[in-house]
This record gives C-alpha cells, sequence and structure tokens, in this order.
C-alpha cells in the first residue's frame, strides 16, 4: 500500500460495514404449507446398495425436529 491508501481503505470498509443488517431485521418465517409430523420409513437406494431407516417428525411451528433410527442404532439430528 502507498502513503495515506490505509485511511482510504479503513473509511471504504467502515462505510461498506456500517450498512449491515441490525440483529432481528429477518422477518417471522411463514406457516409451513404442510405439517410433516408422524413416523416415516424411508429407503434410500444408492449405486452400490440400499438403505433403510425409520424417521420420526415432530413439527412445532415453523421448526422442524427428527430423530433417524438407521438399523441398528437411534441418531438425533437437530435441525435449525
Amino acid at each position: 500500500m502507498m502513503p495515506g491508501e490505509a485511511k482510504i481503505l479503513a473509511d471504504r470498509l467502515y462505510q461498506e460495514l456500517s450498512k449491515a443488517p441490525k440483529p432481528g431485521w429477518r422477518k417471522r418465517p411463514a406457516a409451513p404449507l404442510a405439517d410433516l409430523t408422524g413416523q416415516w420409513d424411508v429407503s434410500l437406494k444408492y449405486v452400490v446398495g440400499r438403505g433403510d431407516c425409520k424417521l420420526a417428525l415432530e413439527q412445532l411451528l415453523v421448526h422442524l425436529a427428527k430423530t433417524a433410527k438407521p438399523q441398528p442404532k437411534a441418531v438425533e439430528i437437530k435441525v435449525g
């Protein structure tokens, strides 16, 4: 950098970063179009095989909590 360019860069960075969105600026998500709550049997087909598991989904407002139970053990998966 040449002398004096650091101030120019700092001023420009300040201008751009001061425009950053403030916390809470996002709109609340819209209500879901469907309720996915329930027990689901899932079969995944791969090129070299297949995997089966059971999903338990619980929809709370716009958040989705799920537990996947691949055979033979259960795995807790956290969403959002």
